[in-house]
């Protein structure tokens, strides 16, 4: 159990550490949104190279473009609801972590945050699809754009996705049916 609250405690590190890297790298980009700042200071000046590592992939990459051509800020646009997805991941991971480091490794609660965290990731995709249409319908009703395409895109990133959900969430389910039958058993002795 020592070894459990050892690990899990790293894993929390790691967590925490990959979150704050890739939340604050999303914050800076949206911020400042350019790629490279001057920085200045009295005679001294230094150049500070910030790359934008927020990259949009799949159908978005064209819709990113479109969204640019019209005149906003296809950065906000896309990758902002995106980083709740993966806010909703890194709580959920430093939440069952610190479970196990406390040892409530098959407790209910840790098998429902591991369920969440599969259909978290199973309807991630389906957002991904739907998302730039959604987005271009309320420009076009709220009259900012009139000529974005409505598009639907499909590509191996949300189907892998789509995979790792379901297998997460069977995970789940693999460990409170292992939780019932456990119980079963302490029961029938």
């Amino acid at each position: 159990m020592q070894q459990i609250s050892a690990v899990s405690q790293l894993i929390r590190g790691a967590v925490m550490l990959v979150a704050l890297l890739h939340l604050t790298t999303i914050a800076f980009a949206l911020t400042l949104n350019q790629p490279d700042y001057i920085v200045s200071k009295g005679d001294q000046s230094a150049q500070f190279h910030l790359q934008q590592r927020v990259t949009l992939t799949g159908s978005w990459v064209n819709f990113a473009q479109e969204l640019q051509a019209e005149g906003l800020n296809s950065l906000v646009i896309l990758s902002l609801p995106e980083s709740f997805f993966y806010a909703f991941i890194y709580v959920s991971l430093f939440r069952l972590f610190g479970r196990y480091k406390r040892g409530q490794v098959f407790d209910e609660k840790s098998i429902k945050i591991i369920r969440n965290i599969g259909i978290c990731i199973f309807i991630w995709p389906v957002f991904t699809i739907l998302y730039p249409s959604l987005v271009a319908l309320g420009l076009r009703a709220t009259g900012l754009s009139d000529s974005l395409a409505l598009s639907f895109g499909i590509g191996s990133s949300e189907l892998v996705k789509v995979l790792g959900g379901l297998v997460v969430f069977v995970v789940g389910w693999i460990m409170s049916e292992a939780r019932e039958l456990q119980q079963e058993q302490e029961l029938t002795i």
